[in-house]
């Protein structure tokens, strides 16, 4: 929470300057405390008071959103989710990358053995049947 842009706002700012509510509960779900008003940016404003002076942003309304502690916890739920699905897609490409280094170790072989040759199959479309022979 700590990074800031050049106007001294962070994500923090922008969740309250813009209403949003599911970035407000991503922060509090982070263990963040969103009333937070210590902070300021290049203007001397704080978090919340992007929204309380903004006759478009209902504050009263984002804060009971984000003071129900049940839309916290399933914010906790959907982050624990998502983070192993991520952890799962990496292993899962860690896993695919082990299978190909061990299938092109397994090429390597075959080539140093001379059990096998290495084609391109567009020079042999080009070229004729019996240039093997040439």
């Amino acid at each position: 929470m700590e990074e800031r842009s050049s106007d001294g706002r962070g994500a923090l700012f922008w969740a309250w300057e813009f209403g949003n509510t599911r970035a407000l509960l991503t922060i509090a779900a982070l263990d963040n405390d969103v009333f937070d008003d210590k902070e300021r940016d290049a203007q001397g404003s704080s978090p919340t008071s992007l929204c309380k002076e903004d006759a478009d942003c209902d504050y009263d309304a984002v804060a009971d959103v984000v003071n129900d502690p049940a839309r916290v916890e399933e914010e906790k739920d959907l982050i624990a989710e998502v983070r192993s699905k991520l952890e799962e897609a990496a292993d899962k490409d860690l896993d695919e990358m082990d299978e190909e280094e061990e299938d092109d170790g397994e090429e390597d072989d075959e080539e140093e053995e001379g059990d096998s040759r290495a084609t391109n199959s567009d020079v042999d479309d080009i070229l004729p049947d019996d240039a093997d022979e040439l």
